[in-house]
């Protein structure tokens, strides 16, 4: 009996640690009073709308406005694998992948999973391994848009970048402890 106890705690434990636990997507966003407010299912939804649209109204305007600039693509192919390489060593399942090409190519990633914490921790190595950044002729798309889902749908972190003209990132989560880069 002690020892079945025993078990059914330690695989308790493991799903907590692996970062499966959804206590974190109900956490909430801290103000700067300190005041904390968490996010439910709708708003997060509208969060990730709002973003998808903003990111797409913004690469539309830039792909107008730096028509020149242009960006050292890899094949989608290549992209697709790399993508599906990541998904396996990351946990994640690919929801869709599209390719935009308002001048270049703009990948919009939907990811989903139920490891939150460790999607969220492991979002910026993806994320250079799909498009390395850093200096302004390192980037190799144009833009890039990545959403990461629950098991149930509901967005709870996203990071997008436009790079055609100046470089500018943004990143939403649906709780502190999600968000895959520093802020403040």
């Amino acid at each position: 009996m002690r020892l079945a106890v025993l078990l059914a705690l330690a695989v308790v434990a493991a799903g907590c640690s692996s970062g499966g636990d959804r206590s974190v997507l109900h956490q909430g966003l801290v103000s700067r009073s300190g005041t904390v407010f968490a996010i439910s299912d709708r708003q997060a939804e509208d969060a990730g709308r709002l973003a998808r649209h903003t990111w797409l109204t913004g690469l539309k305007r830039r792909a107008r406005e730096y028509p020149a600039r242009r960006f050292d693509n890899p094949t989608r192919a290549e992209f697709r694998r790399r993508l599906h390489d990541l998904a396996g060593r990351y946990g994640f399942e690919v929801v869709s992948a599209r390719v935009l090409h308002p001048r270049d190519d703009a990948p919009v990633v939907v990811v989903r999973t139920t490891r939150y914490r460790d999607l969220a921790r492991s979002t910026s190595t993806i994320l250079k391994q799909l498009d390395p950044g850093g200096d302004r002729s390192a980037w190799r798309y144009e833009g890039f848009f990545w959403e990461a889902r629950d098991e149930r749908g509901v967005p709870f972190l996203i990071a997008s970048t436009l790079t055609r003209g100046q470089v500018e990132g943004t990143q939403w989560a649906r709780s502190e402890a999600l968000y895959p880069y520093e802020h403040g």
